[in-house]
């Protein structure tokens, strides 16, 4: 499949994903984050915000009481002509974690339910109740490809790309067989394209390639390497507690991802910048990171030029950092 960039007359690639890398901003921290994330097997094509597909219409929000909820669409079928067919069933996988609790990985259950009943099962999810659900446990991973094209261009080209040349690899044993691959609806920071996540440890990763995707799973990518496309965990809240967890995995590798980590966030009340002070602890050792707002950086609209831009993302500096 051949990516066409994005172009002005002038001949400036306008695609977001390069104009990002020309700014050099850091993923570190871009990550959402969620109580539960809800994958619905939702046929193809998907629109613009998948709350509004039609399986997917009548589900309700739960209360704030009940912790977050982010209910992704995702297919493994891959070219047009071999979109999943009509069915009368839908799968639903969730995986969830405990609020306001030390992290590590996200318990995975997962439930097939007839298309009728779809909308009053996620509500019942987003309330926070997962018991209609069978609980799993199993070595499988499950890696999601952002190919939401509707949504966003990068994603739609660079994603699906992507998402069918592991999908080959996958049909051809390249991949582990432990792996399940799927294309998923937007997860945010599209400006990373090609961007993707994996569970049960809930990592968000920017800038994926095939090579990257299988040595993520079997974690035999060069740690400084991980490093650079590491946006953060779904299961650490808030962007300095994301950054703190990344520097914890660029020093500590890939058994930082099988840690129980607990983090935890303080005002910095000597700064003038919107200070703040994170602690990130575990039993491979504690961190304590002093940030601080730095400039913003704007978020490019694909196609346009980067004067068009509406939006900006704040960049936060460690000004301190210590181990012990």
């Amino acid at each position: 499949m051949s990516i066409e960039p994005l172009a002005d007359p002038g001949g400036v690639n306008l695609q977001c994903v390069t104009q990002t890398a020309a700014l050099g901003e850091n993923p570190a921290g871009s990550a959402g984050s969620s109580d539960r994330y809800v994958l619905v097997e939702l046929p193809l094509p998907w629109p613009a915000k998948i709350d509004q597909h039609p399986l997917l219409v009548g589900a309700k929000p739960g209360p704030a009481v009940a912790g977050t909820t982010r209910v992704l669409g995702v297919s493994s079928v891959g070219r047009g002509e071999h979109l999943r067919s009509a069915s009368d069933t839908t799968r639903v996988i969730c995986y969830s974690r405990t609020p306001g609790a030390s992290f590590r990985a996200f318990a995975r259950s997962e439930t097939t339910v007839n298309n009728t009943q779809l909308s009053a099962l996620i509500t019942k999810i987003n309330n926070g109740h997962v018991h209609d659900l069978e609980p799993v446990i199993d070595n499988n991973v499950d890696v999601l490809i952002c190919t939401h094209g509707s949504r966003d261009r990068c994603c739609g080209q660079l994603g699906t790309a992507l998402f069918l040349d592991l999908l080959d690899q996958s049909l051809d044993g390249t991949l582990p067989a432990n792996v399940r691959l799927w294309r998923t609806s937007h997860t945010g920071g599209h400006r990373f394209a090609p961007t993707g996540m994996t569970f049960p440890d809930g990592m968000t990763w920017a800038g994926l390639t095939a090579q990257r995707v299988r040595s993520i799973v079997d974690r035999s990518l060069n740690i400084d390497e991980a490093a650079t496309i590491n946006r953060g965990s779904g299961g650490i809240d808030g962007r300095p507690a994301q950054i703190a967890d990344a520097l914890g995995f660029a020093r500590f590798g890939w058994s930082w991802l099988d840690a129980e980590r607990l983090t935890s966030e303080t005002i910095d009340h000597t700064s003038s910048a919107n200070g703040v002070v994170v602690t990130i602890e575990c039993d491979l050792g504690r961190g304590r990171f002093t940030m601080e707002d730095g400039e913003p950086v704007p978020v490019p609209i694909c196609g346009e030029p980067l004067e068009k831009s509406v939006k900006a993302t704040r960049q936060i500096r460690v000004t301190n950092a210590s181990w012990s």
